[in-house]
């Protein structure tokens, strides 16, 4: 990274690590949204199990339906955090890449592209993340 950072300058080397980070972390976000709802589930099945058996005692019943209250509202408060982080990185994505756009913009606003501009944008389209941040 640091010949890239040679070449773009501080400040737009600084971007592209950080546009990478967020854009990784909002995969990761991703991930556990959809991890998140198959533990809970998990879980709360088999606290229901024990629940509903008939052979479990009153004592167990009632430790095992809290515990699965617990598990929900835990799920749920995990899912909205998670959700919350999601949209935040969302969010700095959609307006890193807005003002991506509007530097590409400026540069090609005389309608005219040179060969140096063609070949820039050839390379930053395929072997560099976001030249422009």
């Amino acid at each position: 990274m640091s010949d890239l950072g040679d070449s773009l300058g501080n400040d737009e080397s600084e971007g592209l690590e950080q546009y990478a980070i967020v854009a990784a972390r909002r995969q990761q976000w991703d991930i556990l949204l959809w991890q998140m709802p198959t533990m809970a589930l998990t879980g709360e099945a088999f606290l229901l199990t024990i629940a509903l058996a008939g052979s479990t005692s009153q004592t167990g019943r009632i430790v095992a339906s809290a515990l699965a209250l617990v598990v929900a509202v835990a799920a749920l408060h995990s899912l909205s955090a998670h959700r919350l982080s999601e949209l935040a990185d969302a969010a700095w994505l959609r307006e890193h890449e807005r003002e991506h756009a509007i530097d590409i913009n400026r540069r090609f606003a005389s309608g005219r592209a040179t060969t140096g501009q063609i070949i820039l944008f050839g390379l930053t389209g395929g072997l560099i993340p976001c030249p422009a941040s």
